[in-house]
């Protein structure tokens, strides 16, 4: 029903005013409009602070309650118009949303779902806290790491109940600490900067600077020992300079017996040989041409064969 007013006149007591009783008719229906018809009467306490709204919610303080035991209360704004509340809402009962829940921004929120293994996929519907545990704890169980080496075939790890092992091998040692696994080199591995000592290896056209050999060094069929130089059984020694070099020695000492230049055991120099210092024959020395220079000291007995000295002359 719409408000009723009441005609007061124009002018006071002119006679164009409400009668008294239709007058008092309007202020009736205002009221049982505001406040509910008679059935209600018995809620209306003034001195209480208790009025009615529409006859079925009171205020009483800051409340609004229903008059009707187990009636829901309902805020229905009229055509588009929307039910706002401002600053924070607190709900301390259930809430119920009947259709959806839509909040500022983001998906439309239709219902709530209790499904372990998420088979409806929804966009609009949330899941449950037991549905999310249990969809983690079995898509964790069923997953697996997956890996191989060099050798031994495809592996894999659980990762809900099995852990990674990464060991090392020849030469290699794994730590780990504080989330880090740390793979070193083992004092068996020879580093470019460290001391080691190599056993049974094979170096290809290496190139060694200064190098300090101990103990007999072999090179193909010569071998090095303090200060003797050897060769295989009954193998030359041959020392060839390059180009127009000569073999130059200081003093040479030959033990035992030598042999001509035609034997082939006998030990060749391929180019000249200088001799700075004494050379000492301790055997006997056979040989084809020499040719000296200078004064020659002959100390001993001189055997000559078919003798022949030039100078002054003695002949055979």
């Amino acid at each position: 029903m719409a408000k009723q007013t009441i005609n007061i006149g124009s002018n006071a007591n002119d006679g164009t005013g409400d009668p008294l009783r239709s007058a008092f008719t309007k202020v009736n229906a205002n009221f049982t409009e505001l406040y509910g018809d008679d059935t209600d009467a018995t809620n209306f306490v003034f001195e209480d602070k208790t009025p009615q709204l529409g006859g079925n919610l009171d205020i009483n303080g800051f409340n609004i309650t229903s008059a009707r035991s187990n009636e829901a209360i309902r805020i229905i704004p009229n055509g588009t118009g929307t039910v706002e509340l401002e600053k924070s809402t607190a709900v301390t009962g259930t809430l119920t949303v009947s259709t959806s829940l839509a909040l500022a921004s983001g998906a439309t929120v239709t219902g709530i779902l209790d499904e372990d293994a998420m088979g409806t996929n929804s966009a609009t519907q949330l899941a449950t806290q037991q549905s999310i545990k249990a969809y983690v704890d079995s898509t964790v169980t069923a997953q697996d790491l997956d890996f191989q080496g060099d050798s031994g075939g495809a592996l894999n790890i659980d990762l809900d109940s099995e852990t990674l092992d990464i060991a090392g091998g020849t030469g290699i040692d794994t730590v780990g600490a504080s989330n880090t696994l740390t793979v070193n080199i083992d004092a068996t591995v020879a580093t470019l900067t460290g001391s080691q000592t190599l056993t049974n290896k094979v170096l290809t056209s290496p190139t060694v600077s200064a190098p300090t050999i101990t103990g007999t060094a072999t090179i193909d069929n010569l071998t090095f020992n303090d200060n003797i130089i050897g060769s295989a059984s009954n193998a030359d020694i041959s020392i060839t300079p390059g180009g127009t070099g000569d073999v130059v020695m200081g003093a040479i000492r030959l033990h035992g017996t030598t042999f001509s230049s035609g034997d082939s055991s006998l030990i060749q120099f391929a180019e000249n040989v200088n001799v700075t210092g004494t050379t000492t024959v301790g055997g006997t020395l056979n040989t084809a041409d020499i040719a000296t220079t200078g004064q020659h000291t002959i100390t001993g007995q001189a055997d000559i064969d078919a003798v022949r000295i030039k100078d002054n002359k003695i002949a055979t």
